[in-house]
């Protein structure tokens, strides 16, 4: 998806997710702002107030994991989180999680022990990067690395260097904070710890509670070894310290007012407090390195789901997560949440050391139960990540395009978003800023024009030509498919959501005249797979049937020898599937469980063709249309793994193929270009025909197959288009 349609996205679930919350809603539409991802609890060090420091971490989300969340949350999110709730952030499995942070364009925060945190990590981080925060605890040598087990006091020092080396170089905006466990060994040393803060470039310093819950360590815990006046001694020379050296202190965990000494942005994004409902469980959505998600950061046995096995969307809206929300909302609170310093909605109820005793029974018994769920769950139940390719053949890979000569191209006059031509006349149209427009050749300057009713002012996603010469046009985010015929358009289907469309993929004419139609759509939280018929040649449809725990359907075509109709699903792992409806039948069955998603359907001899869309690994399939028997997979390789958006049969019985690659995949682009595959034995073979410029400024996102001799196709969706004659 483009940058800018990325934005656009974040903005609008933001919005709805405000709109939301201002109701009361416990179910949202909108998705998390913030994804929270501690992804293993393996660490580097051995931190005396950690449970490291008892045995080191043994978990870690597997990458596809990982990917499968993000791919799921990142779109809308606008940050990330990166803590040290279980290991170090940074260690295994980060790479996975910063280039999707980058793809989707995340912010991130990072809190790390900041061993593994030189320069050549920190730069790559950077165009991300929202707030740093180093867990320091001490400034003093001998004191930090007798805390913090396994730490070098003296790679900590070079690392801030670096750092500082690679801020000098490149300007940012990120806020810079170092961070203290408030302990016994540390206390007398925090003014000091201010100080070596403000000469590293930190904007502030983070003091922290010492928690027993996370692991006991009553050797540290300051009110033990401490008088009250002492620990009101050190933390005055604490906040002087700040005020001499100019730079922020942030107490508010210790029962203290937060002292600000200089101006500093805020975060991205700034939490929704005073909302009547914890931003935890309205706006964070936080996985742990088991693949639980639970609450908040606060350790309670309020377990909400593990995307490991469900989907995070559907986890997001679950029953508990709504039964907590309407809690708060409620103000009935709940045994965990009443008195938390995150929900001063609901103040503390009962007696303070009966809570307690609760809180700690209850999470006893849960870490108990769900050990023993987690090993059945590993066991028995199917992973919803788990998405590897049906029985298949794995043929020989499509040969590359080793000195190709380019084809004939003449460059059109006018950039259209969505073109198609008149089964009668052989005429060409298209739609350009919500208008029909006419020419009689591709090539040839418009002649009519018609004004369409596009009141989200999308661009079209789809223009398909009936056999009767009327048009369907849709645009992004309009929510309907309009009818054309004449000078005349109308709204013939209102889709089950605004937000949706139909893609041209997904609309197709059946021998018998029907008309199919599926609905697609990116929004967040998009479950819109839904199939719509029309028996008077589209002007009206129904509703047929839905796919309902899929997002939407990717492509819907009919054999022109069967009648069978063929529908694909997508984009979720697990749910990427390829249904069949036979004529006069009342459902679909599913009969491919699909590893990626097919956006393009063709047929040909017997055969149905589809292509796959994933980042990589992507090919040809082919199978015979009863899809009863062998799958047969023609890999892409190398540079030409591209994403087959396109199979259409010619007139002459060859096939053409279009490969491409989403434009958020910037670093895959840059290495591979857009091209044309040519098939002349039903798919059994592919051939590369034509490639299109390295700068992607040619590459299309659809084509039209030309009338005429020889055959040409017209390119769309790209910056320059052009009419292809074919060899």
């Amino acid at each position: 998806m483009p940058r800018g349609g990325l934005e656009n996205l974040k903005a609008e679930n933001s919005r709805l997710l405000r709109d939301e919350i201002r109701r009361g809603a416990t179910v949202h539409r909108a998705l998390p702002e913030i994804v929270t991802l501690n992804s293993t609890d393996i660490c580097n060090l051995k931190c005396v107030m950690c449970p490291r420091n008892l045995a080191q971490g043994t978990f870690r989300l597997e990458d596809r994991v990982v990917e499968y969340v993000a791919d799921e949350l990142f779109p809308t999110a606008l940050k990330t989180n990166l803590t040290t709730a279980g290991g170090e952030p940074l260690g295994p499995g980060f790479d996975v999680i910063l280039e999707r942070a980058l793809r989707y364009g995340v912010r991130i925060d990072v809190v790390t022990n900041g061993m593994l945190l030189d320069g050549e990590i920190f730069a790559r981080m950077l165009p991300a990067l929202d707030h740093l925060n180093v867990s320091v605890d001490c400034s003093v040598p001998a004191v930090y690395e007798r805390l913090r087990v396994g730490g070098s006091f003296d790679r900590l020092l070079a690392n801030l260097e670096e750092i500082h080396a690679v801020r000098a170089r490149e300007r940012d905006d990120v806020l810079f904070s170092m961070s203290a466990v408030v302990m016994k060994s540390n206390l007398p040393y925090l003014p000091e710890l201010i100080r070596f803060a403000a000469e590293h470039r930190a904007g502030g310093v983070v003091l922290q509670r010492l928690r027993h819950e996370v692991k006991p360590t009553w050797e540290e815990d300051v009110p033990s070894h401490y008088a009250p006046e002492e620990i009101e001694g050190h933390l005055a020379r604490t906040e002087a310290a700040a005020r001499e050296a100019g730079i922020n202190l942030y107490q508010a965990e210790l029962g203290r007012p937060n002292l600000f000494h200089r101006e500093q942005r805020p975060k991205v994004p700034e939490t929704l407090d005073g909302a009547g409902v914890c931003y935890f469980l309205s706006q964070s959505f936080s996985v742990m390195y088991t693949g639980e998600v639970y609450p908040c950061c606060k350790p309670t046995d309020y377990k909400l789901g593990d995307v490991r096995f469900e989907s995070p969307i559907d986890i997001w809206n679950g029953e508990p997560l709504q039964k907590l929300r309407a809690a708060h909302f409620s103000r009935r609170g709940t045994l965990f949440c009443s008195g938390c310093e995150y929900a001063p909605h609901l103040p503390a109820r009962g007696e303070p050391r009966v809570n307690e005793v609760l809180r700690r029974g209850r999470r006893a018994y849960a870490h108990v139960a769900n050990n023993v769920v987690r090993r059945a769950s590993e066991r028995l139940r199917p992973k919803v990540f788990e998405t590897a390719p049906p029985a298949h053949v794995r043929l020989d890979p499509v040969p590359p395009a080793n000195g190709l000569p380019p084809l004939e191209a003449r460059a059109l006059g006018v950039r259209h978003e969505a073109g198609a031509v008149h089964p009668r006349d052989g005429s060409f149209w298209f739609v350009k800023e919500s208008s029909l427009w006419r020419c009689a050749d591709a090539l040839e300057p418009p002649e009519w024009k018609l004004a369409l009713e596009n009141p989200g002012g999308g661009e079209a996603a789809c223009l398909a030509a009936l056999d009767s010469g009327a048009f369907l046009v849709s645009f992004e985010g309009s929510g309907e498919l309009l009818r054309v015929e004449g000078d005349e358009a109308t709204s013939a289907l209102e889709l089950s959501d605004a937000r949706s469309r139909v893609r041209r993929n997904a609309v197709t004419q059946a021998p018998d005249s029907a008309i199919w139609a599926g609905e697609y759509g990116v929004f967040p939280g998009a479950r819109c797979a839904w199939l719509y018929r029309s028996v008077d040649d589209g002007r009206t449809f129904e509703a047929v049937e839905h796919f309902p725990d899929v997002r939407h359907v990717h492509a819907v075509a009919c054999s022109p020898s069967s009648g069978s109709l063929f529908v694909t699903t997508g984009d979720l792992p697990t749910k990427q599937r390829t249904y069949v409806r036979s004529t006069g039948a009342r459902s679909s069955r599913l009969a491919l469980e699909s590893w990626a998603g097919f956006t393009a359907i063709a047929f040909s001899g017997g055969f149905v063709h589809f292509g796959t869309d994933l980042s990589d690994e992507n090919g040809f399939c082919r199978a015979r249309e009863g899809l009863d028997g062998r799958l047969e997979f023609r890999p892409l390789h190398g540079e030409l793994d591209l994403q087959v958006r396109q199979i259409e049969r010619l007139a002459d019985g060859r096939l053409f193929a279009l490969g491409s690659l989403d434009e958020n995949l910037t670093e895959l682009r840059a290495v591979r270009r857009a091209a044309l595959f040519l098939s002349d034995d039903d798919g059994a073979a592919w051939t590369v025909a034509h490639r299109f410029a390295a700068d992607w400024s040619d590459a299309p996102e659809r084509f039209v197959v030309l009338p005429g001799t020889p055959t040409r196709l017209a390119t769309e969706g790209t910056r320059r288009p052009s009419a292809i004659r074919l060899p």
